[in-house]
């Protein structure tokens, strides 16, 4: 992931400023979308938002093979899903975070078993790995 992420930064960068750029759009996928208070199926989009915009979405999240697309809920915090496992009750997840802050735990790998004190709501847990400057890698499972 981190390879792959040095080869292709500057599309990831361009992803990320096109999120932090969004004014009510908080979850962008290949096949759906969600703003703060509704969800949208492709090719269905909200006021404010074209299916140009998130064509351009599309083309990224294969460009950069992020499978489940982008998460970010204020401009301090984007997250990139690059692949998801399981099912709803038991998974794992990888990915990249670009974040303002340093987010926690950070760890040398994201090899399992993950630190407790990244222990988030409902038995997940998520661990970090700095890659370059605001970036990150990681994992987290339930």
């Amino acid at each position: 992931m981190i390879s792959w992420f040095r080869r292709n930064e500057t599309l990831f960068n361009r992803l990320v400023e096109m999120a932090r750029s969004e004014s009510t759009v908080r979850r962008v996928a290949a096949d759906f979308l969600r703003t703060e208070t509704e969800a949208f199926e492709y090719p269905q989009v909200p006021e404010g938002f074209t299916l140009e915009r998130w064509n351009n979405y599309r083309k990224l999240f294969t460009k950069l093979r992020l499978e489940e697309g982008i998460e970010f809920w204020n401009r301090d915090a984007v997250s990139l899903y690059a692949t998801s496992y399981g099912i709803v009750v038991s998974g794992s997840t990888k990915g990249y975070v670009w974040s303002a802050h340093s987010p926690k735990p950070l760890v040398d790998s994201l090899d399992p078993p993950l630190p407790v004190e990244g222990e988030l709501p409902g038995d997940d847990y998520a661990a970090y790995r700095a890659i370059n400057g605001n970036w990150y890698i990681f994992r987290t499972m339930s």
